[in-house]
């Protein structure tokens, strides 16, 4: 097993995002965990992204457990990957169109079988930031404080 995380930006609250966790096995994958985060922390994580971050591809079913309710803020269940911007943002897949929040762009729904992870939850080489190492660890060391924050608060 595999734990991977996707930061999925809201398509329907202004600058809102939140981390969906992701245990990976070899035949399909299950959402272990939804938190929202901070306001824009997506921001501050994408400028401080390592360009070591293996984006994974999961050509494989996510399956969603009784704890997954989609996003948190608006409760939309699908996720839309934008191949223009690099985010990922959550969709209704009744429409026709998505409008993505990463770029302000519209454009035409399609499904796919699969989706993409990585450990830091940003899924587009385009959101690599190749200058520091060192303030890709202060985000990642933050997002990590904030995942134990929460496990303290549930035991």
């Amino acid at each position: 097993m595999q734990q991977l995380n996707q930061i999925i930006l809201c398509s329907k609250t202004k600058a809102r995002s939140f981390l969906r966790e992701v245990a990976v096995f070899d035949d399909f994958a299950v959402v272990t965990n939804i938190e929202r985060l901070p306001f824009r922390y997506h921001e501050m994580l994408g400028k401080k992204r390592s360009k070591r971050d293996q984006v994974v591809g999961l050509d494989l079913p996510i399956r969603r457990t009784d704890s997954h309710r989609g996003c948190p803020y608006c409760g939309q269940q699908a996720v839309f990957h934008c191949r223009k911007c690099g985010f990922l943002s959550c969709t209704d897949l009744s429409k026709f169109e998505h409008h993505c929040p990463g770029c302000d762009k519209a454009y035409p729904l399609r499904t796919m079988r699969g989706s993409h992870a990585s450990e830091s939850g940003f899924v587009d080489t385009a959101l690599v930031d190749r200058s520091s190492e060192r303030k890709w660890k202060d985000a990642q060391s933050a997002l990590l404080d904030l995942i134990e924050h929460r496990n303290r608060q549930d035991s």
